[in-house]
């Protein structure tokens, strides 16, 4: 087991962000955090609790996550949204005090059912103070606008070694129902890099993803696609987004939640766009994709990380990268020319493979006990999403078909 890590320094700057002589929407704030390891930190990404009965479910929420931080010893907790589903300061309440209780510094970017300005100022105003005030709690946005930095710093130095944008791209301006990133945010984020510069790098943490999460999937080996998904692609917000992380020359990957189903990730304009694997056993879709975290692990010295989904028992759920040989310790299929490899680890019930348009284009029911099958297969080249079948639990894979 992995114990934690000695847990860094929490400090506060409360900046202003000028345009012209003007503010942008208001303050926004800056923590600081020192790392006890120089250059080398771990931050674990939750995404889509939704503790709404304060049930088992959701105290199975907070035992699995408390288990991976034990056993992986993240530095810090981002959680990317949806704390609740719509019940206010009540709510929010809990779910924080217990968030609290893991005895981790925390970030929280706020998702589209954590009750915001456009839904009761007052409770809005509420959330914001009881979320600032949280043991741990790095949270520095305002009840102006609630988009924030963290930076990441070594013992006792004054300068960054990585900085995490925490913005909410659920926030709305008045009369406004939509979701994902605007133009307020986008001006924030420009603002923002203009105070800091192009030094050093910085990961950015939202709810809901950018509509280029779509162009990476389609994408699929070229953008080097690994992960799962098994959910729509949202596609909400400006396209604006993405363009102003590529021009900033400081962001090295991106993470949000939203869409329960999906963990995939890729590379795009060099930046790393990613899902978060969702967390919350009060969400939907825990009957059929196995409930975690991502792990990011940063070597700031070199300016690399890497990222992976984790979970509290250990077994592997993750998709392998597109094109690479899958690990045999879960159900999994490769191309070996035009044969089809599909190894079902003894479990599974029934196997269907999918081409990149959606459509079906091979099933096959596993015989008990099975663990390998192979199958030659006329398919054309590209990349193939494969469905294992066990007892409701359904495993997304994908494989590329060389030419």
């Amino acid at each position: 087991m992995t114990m934690r890590r000695n847990r860094g320094i929490i400090r506060t700057v409360i900046p202003i962000f000028l345009i012209c002589g003007q503010a942008v929407l208001g303050q926004s704030g800056v923590k600081t955090f020192e790392i006890s390891t120089p250059n080398s930190f771990k931050i674990l990404v939750a995404t889509d609790l939704h503790c709404d009965k304060h049930d088992a479910n959701d105290l199975h929420t907070f035992s699995g996550l408390d288990t991976i931080i034990h056993k992986y010893g993240p530095d810090l907790l981002v959680v990317t949204g949806d704390l609740t589903t719509n019940l206010g300061l009540t709510g929010l309440q809990w779910v924080v005090d217990h968030i609290a209780a893991l005895n981790i510094p925390w970030a929280f970017a706020r998702g589209n059912h954590d009750n915001g300005p456009s839904a009761d100022p007052t409770n809005f105003t509420q959330c914001h103070a009881y979320l600032s005030a949280a043991a741990n709690s790095l949270h520095a946005g305002t009840t102006a606008y609630p988009n924030y930095r963290v930076e990441i710093r070594n013992k006792g130095q004054s300068t960054p070694v990585w900085n995490l944008f925490i913005i909410d791209d659920c926030w709305t301006l008045a009369g406004s129902t939509t979701g994902g990133f605007q133009q307020a945010q986008i001006d924030w984020f420009n603002a923002e890099v203009a105070r800091i510069g192009v030094n050093p790098p910085a990961f950015v943490f939202f709810h809901i993803n950018l509509p280029q999460y779509q162009d990476v999937w389609n994408c699929g080996a070229a953008c080097s696609v690994g992960g799962s998904k098994l959910d729509n692609i949202e596609n909400a917000g400006l396209t604006g987004a993405f363009t102003a992380f590529v021009n900033s020359k400081i962001v090295a990957g991106t993470w949000c939640g939203h869409d329960h189903l999906n963990d995939f990730h890729g590379i795009l304009n060099g930046i790393y766009l990613s899902y978060a694997r969702s967390s919350g056993y009060g969400g939907y879709g825990q009957s059929t994709f196995k409930k975690g975290a991502t792990l990011i692990s940063v070597d700031a010295a070199k300016k690399t990380f890497t990222a992976k989904a984790v979970f509290a028992d250990d077994v592997v759920a993750q998709n392998t990268t597109a094109g690479m040989h899958p690990s045999m310790e879960s159900p999994s299929l490769w191309f070996d020319g035009a044969t089809l490899h599909i190894h079902a680890n003894g479990e599974m019930k029934a196997f269907r493979l999918f081409d990149m348009r959606g459509m079906e284009v091979y099933r096959q029911t596993i015989p008990a006990r099975q663990t390998h099958a192979v199958v030659n297969l006329r398919l054309p080249s590209g990349i193939y999403e494969a469905l294992f079948y066990r007892e409701g639990i359904v495993k997304c894979e994908k494989a590329v078909k060389p030419e």
